[in-house]
Order: C-alpha cells, then structure tokens, then sequence
C-alpha cells in the first residue's frame, strides 16, 4: 500500500441504552471488549460490546455509515464529520438473549477503539473501514530482567528520529490523544520470580 495522507480511525462513536451514554475509546479504556460489522459495500455499521468482569453484553442497532464519503476527502475536518452521526443506540443484556433480527451471517471483528491516524491509502472496499483492527497478539520474547533496559535503550538508539518526531508532532491530536496506527511485533517479558 501507499503512503497518503492521514486518515483517522476509530473516532469515539457515541453509544446509547435507555439514557445511559458513553463512547467507544471511554468503553476500551474500562476494559469492554468491542467488535464492529463494518460493511462499506452496502453503507452498514453495528457495534458488540463485552465486559467480562461484570458479564454484560450488548449488541447496536445496524447503523448507516457513509464509508466511501469518508474516506474519499482526505483534507476533510473528520471531527466534524463524525460529530454529526447521531448515538448508535444499543441492547444491553446480562445474559445473551438478546432479541438479534438478522438475515444471513453476522461479520463482527474485534476492533481497537484507541483513535489513531494511518498512511496507508485503501486499495479494496474492505479497506475502506471507520474502526482500526484490534491489535493481536504477537511472539513473546523471554529474557532476564536484567536485560530489558539494555534492549530498550538499543531500540531507542535505532528508532527514526525524523519520522518519530513527525508523528509525535505533527499528527498527534490532544483532543482524543490520536496516534499513529501500530503494529506490534512482539512482546518483551520478562518473568517475576
């Protein structure tokens, strides 16, 4: 894929359930689990929520979303844009029995609810998406404690100073703490004894 200008994903999109309200990013950062069906074919949006701990599960209403408008302006303002969408109203339950009216399959994926800017241009409809995949889980790499910092401090000595500072600068947003899309490659751990 190329490199084009930015594009902000996973925008806290407002939730609402029989006058409770709150957002997708408050919800990730209260340890709730979140998946999205995210069809840009056919202009479709539905959110799943999970909070094991407390054993609540939600489902929202299929919702229109315009994908291809979205991603088609890249110098548009997107917080004006998103602000405009309506609360996607929700079902919760305690237990799930929700009442789901559904024709054919359902296509949730886990998504990341952390806002976040990406580079690279959309080369299928399936690209063309409003929330960031989740990130997976990677290789784990083991080693001593004692290790740890001498690796650290080698990553920082190899890091891209130029393009550390034009995402720490440049795109960085305050608003919603907005950072670059990551990938992550592995994990360090090292265990406690």
């Amino acid at each position: 894929m190329s490199v084009s200008h930015p594009t902000l994903l996973s925008y806290p999109i407002k939730l609402r359930w029989e006058g409770w309200e709150t957002d997708t990013h408050k919800l990730q950062q209260y340890g709730w689990q979140l998946s999205a069906e995210q069809d840009p074919l056919r202009g479709l949006l539905r959110l799943a929520i999970k909070n094991s701990r407390a054993k609540i599960y939600g489902i929202s209403d299929i919702t229109n979303f315009d994908y291809i408008c979205y991603h088609k302006n890249k110098y548009m303002n997107y917080y004006e844009f998103l602000s405009k969408i309506d609360p996607i109203e929700i079902q919760l339950a305690s237990q799930m029995f929700l009442h789901i009216q559904q024709i054919g399959p359902m296509n949730f994926h886990p998504i990341d609810a952390q806002p976040q800017f990406t580079t690279l241009e959309p080369k299928s409809i399936e690209d063309l998406i409003l929330f960031a995949p989740n990130l997976a889980r990677t290789q784990e790499i083991i080693i001593p404690e004692k290790s740890v910092l001498d690796l650290m401090d080698e990553i920082l000595k190899k890091q891209e100073p130029a393009r550390h500072e034009y995402f720490t600068n440049k795109v960085r947003d305050d608003k919603f703490n907005v950072s670059p899309r990551q990938k992550v490659h592995a994990q360090i751990i090292s265990l406690v004894a």
